[in-house]
């Protein structure tokens, strides 16, 4: 009897080896991939799809530009249709009212679809709660990061990115600049009460949680200001703020809620204009290879995209032409120059970028690279050139009013 249950017991076996075999076999047949075939194939997907791509198509994924009025006028045109722009920005002057602003996003990614672009448009905003809020007056206010941070409530705070994210993607916009992840260190500090808090433990764990409520809805969160703009008492709008600390500080201070943010998944960095002289004496963080490339890339293991801080800010309008910070920055290792304003300064960065490729000032494989990251991006949020409805703004108040009525009713 023990020998007829063992020979049964190998017969079992040696089927159920066979019927894996065949499984394996039967994947192989019939092309079934592994993970890391599939991330292969979706790499060459990518390398093929920049192949077709023209350079003028190429520099302009890498540039993003910010809009004059409240409707799509002539240079709207002509940076999307002509120089293939990859982003746009919206400030608070370019929003008027709901409808308006709907109708606005909606003609931008009309105009990229008709121009034939590769790649849907970046449509993107500084989206942060407290003063610095771009939606209609229609919308219920957010409470500044400041206030949040006192709640020190990562549930709420991921709610709070939940909130941003719907109202962003209600509107039709796909890239937010936000959280800011700067550790405040006074009360004299440029960064105000747009900084969680002067505690890196509450930043870090704030600032992450509202990233992931923001991707939750689909939306890009961009990170900000690499390397750490909360020490600084000059604005950066204004003039070029500096600090006087080095690397071993930035380590333990500055990057922490970057290394956790990085670690939770950041889809992309925005790099200030902030001159830290321990690491590069002449150049400005965003135009520095040391900051950008070895440390944010190499040190700190960031592998999405990493955008400028807008070059049209005082901090480099006063000490750089435009046109050689946007070469700069792209040596260095941005992928995405933001120029917000002055059409000859965004066109003379496009033809500066252009003649330094000519030149071999800029290899096509650095641009390359950036292109990919950008495509990787745009393709893992599924971004679309498909118009948005109007907004069902009773319906998007209720969702946040719930939101901090919820939070009124814990703290009672």
């Amino acid at each position: 009897m023990k020998k007829l249950i063992v020979i049964i017991a190998v017969c079992l076996f040696t089927i159920g080896l066979i019927g894996c075999s065949s499984q394996k076999f039967s994947q192989k047949a019939n092309g079934a991939a592994s993970p890391k075939q599939h991330h292969e194939e979706g790499d060459k997907g990518i390398a093929a799809k920049i192949n077709k791509m023209s350079l003028d198509e190429k520099l302009g994924q890498m540039l993003m530009v910010g809009v004059e009025g409240t409707t799509m006028g002539a240079n709207e045109r002509m940076f999307i249709r002509d120089k293939h722009v990859g982003g746009v920005i919206l400030y608070g002057k370019n929003v008027q009212s709901t409808a308006q602003t709907v109708q606005l996003i909606n003609q931008l990614k009309s105009m990229n679809q008709n121009a034939g672009n590769p790649l849907p448009l970046f449509i993107s905003v500084d989206q942060e709660g407290g003063d610095v809020e771009r939606m209609p007056n229609t919308i219920t206010s957010l409470p500044a990061n400041a206030k949040v941070g006192q709640l020190d409530d990562q549930d709420f705070s991921k709610e709070m990115g939940q909130v941003i994210g719907k109202e962003l993607q209600a509107f039709g916009f796909n890239m937010d600049f936000a959280p800011v992840l700067d550790i405040k260190e006074s009360e004299q500090a440029a960064i105000g009460n747009r900084s969680f808090s002067s505690d890196k433990k509450i930043v870090s764990q704030l600032g992450v949680a509202t990233m992931k409520g923001i991707q939750s809805e689909k939306v890009v969160p961009v990170v900000k200001h690499f390397p750490g703009y909360g020490s600084v008492t000059v604005d950066a709008h204004a003039d070029l703020p500096q600090i006087n600390y080095g690397l071993k500080r930035l380590e333990a201070e500055d990057w922490a809620p970057y290394k956790q943010a990085i670690a939770s998944g950041a889809d992309a960095v925005m790099v200030t204009h902030l001159m830290v002289p321990q690491l590069n004496a002449k150049y400005p963080a965003s135009m520095s290879q040391t900051i950008m490339t070895d440390m944010l890339r190499n040190k700190l293991k960031f592998k999405g995209v990493v955008i400028t801080d807008d070059m049209t800010m005082g901090a480099i309008e006063k000490h750089y032409p435009v046109d050689e910070a946007a070469i700069r920055s792209i040596k260095a290792g941005a992928d995405i120059v933001l120029i917000a304003y002055h059409k000859n300064e965004q066109l003379g960065a496009l033809n500066a970028l252009k003649k330094a490729v000519h030149d071999g000032d800029i290899s096509m494989k650095r641009i390359d690279e950036s292109v990919a990251r950008i495509m990787m991006l745009k393709q893992k949020y599924k971004l679309s050139n498909e118009p948005r409805p109007q907004v069902n703004i009773d319906a998007l108040n209720q969702s946040i009013q719930t939101v901090l009525n919820g939070k009124r009713e814990k703290s009672e």
